[in-house]
Formats: structure tokens, sequence, C-alpha cells
């Protein structure tokens, strides 16, 4: 019990911040319950309050899920800002792909992975990293090419391959920036089902 008191005291009363009131420790708890756990904002809450409580680390002020959610958004844009194949001259492989519409508004999603992939296991969210993130009211080949452009300068090198769906202006864009395209297996088979069902009349 003493070492675990020990430690807790050492994690939540480290570095202070600049301009701010709690400790660094604080935060990156905080933020590790949220993102790592999968708690929500007010359940980290109980769990920092349960926490000081039992190990009476005396913390005078519990964080509140504003300032939660202020680090987490915060702790978002310095991983965009900072991704190891951004800081680095690794062989990467990029995916695109419009991700969502907001109004008139279509978000394309960049993400990069490591080109050579070393094992068998599918690729999981905790492989990949945000390259880029753009908004247009309508994309099309010229624009998906361009943006392709402006990544590739962004990161200093071209990607290895561009990894998409099958959408005409993703093929066209991709085409026209003479990368290497790897049309995505998923989005090419579930076409061809619709092909044999629609031949099929069913």
């Amino acid at each position: 019990m003493m070492n675990l008191k020990k430690n807790s005291d050492s994690l939540l009363s480290g570095i202070s911040i600049d301009r701010h009131k709690y400790q660094e420790g604080i935060v990156k708890l905080c933020v590790s319950l949220v993102c790592g756990c999968g708690l929500s904002l007010r359940s980290a809450i109980k769990i920092v309050k349960l926490i000081n409580e039992q190990f009476h680390l005396g913390i005078k002020e519990i964080p509140c899920h504003n300032s939660i959610r202020n680090w987490i958004e915060k702790s978002g844009f310095f991983t965009y800002c900072r991704s190891e194949l951004k800081t680095s001259d690794l062989p990467y492989g990029e995916i695109i792909d419009e991700s969502m519409q907001i109004g008139s508004e279509k978000l394309l999603l960049s993400l990069g992975v490591k080109a050579d992939k070393t094992d068998e296991t599918p690729l999981m969210v905790s492989d990949v990293e945000i390259l880029d993130i753009s908004v247009e009211k309508n994309w099309n080949g010229a624009l998906i090419c361009n943006k392709l452009k402006e990544t590739a300068t962004a990161m200093g090198r071209l990607p290895d391959y561009v990894i998409s769906d099958n959408a005409s202006i993703m093929n066209k864009g991709i085409r026209e920036s003479s990368l290497i395209h790897l049309r995505d297996l998923g989005h090419s088979l579930a076409m061809f089902l619709e092909r044999q069902y629609k031949a099929a009349d069913i």
C-alpha cells in the first residue's frame, strides 16, 4: 500500500503546466481514463475522486468535465501535428476517402500507415495516423489529385501507394497523380456482389 501511495503521489504531483492550475499528472490521468479506458467524462471524474480519497492525495480541486474535454481536444491536435510518419522518413501508404458530409460540405480524410506490413493481423485504428483533413463542397478528380500532391509536399516525400474505394473521383484523382492505386478489397467485393444480385433480379 505504501508503494502504491508513493507512486500515486509521484503521478499526480508532477510537473506544473504553464498558465494552468492542474499538474501534468492529473491531466495525463484524466485523458488516459477517457481515451485509454473508454470512460465518459463524468465517469473519469468519479475515478479521480475515488483515487484521491482512497490514497489521500490531497488534490484540492478535481477537474470538471469541460476541462477534461478541452485536454482531450488539445491532445488530439497535438497527435495530428506530431505524428510518427510526419516526423520521420519512414515509407508510408496513404488511405483516402470522403469521410462525412455536414450540410453542403464534404470532408476528405487522409490517413497514413507504415508501407511495409510486418504481421498478418488486420489494420487497427492504432496503426494509422491522420495526415490531412480537408473540406470542399464538391470533390472531383482534380481536387483529389491536388490534395494528394499537397499531402506529399507536407510529408516531404511521396507515398508508396494510395488506398481508396472504387469511387470514380478517387480513381481519376489518383490516376492523374501518377501514384500507385490499391483498391479497397472490401469495397471491390461489395460491388461485385451488388452486380451479381442485380443480374439475378432478386
